[in-house]
């Protein structure tokens, strides 16, 4: 979705990539992948795992949500399961 990775995947009909960066959420990281590197140089929001069970994944949701609608991405979840769709 942001324009990593083979072109077939990232550019589908050339209209890649199709999310920027500063409305990417990583939650749960669990290792330190070579390839997932660059999210700490992009403007990426990353929690790893630790940081959410200190938060909590209910509190974690909340702010990842907070972060779109502060950018500006409309969008409709339920508290309940703590999906967020997000919509073009």
């Amino acid at each position: 979705m942001t324009g990593r990775g083979p072109e077939r995947l990232t550019s589908i009909d050339g209209l890649g990539p199709l999310v920027r960066d500063d409305n990417v959420v990583v939650q749960g990281e669990r290792e330190d992948y070579p390839e997932w590197r660059d999210f700490h140089e992009r403007d990426i929001k990353v929690w790893n795992l630790q940081e959410l069970r200190t938060s909590g994944f209910a509190e974690a949701a909340e702010r990842a949500v907070e972060k779109l609608r502060g950018n500006g991405v409309e969008g409709s979840g339920s508290n309940s399961t703590r999906t967020f769709w997000v919509t073009r």
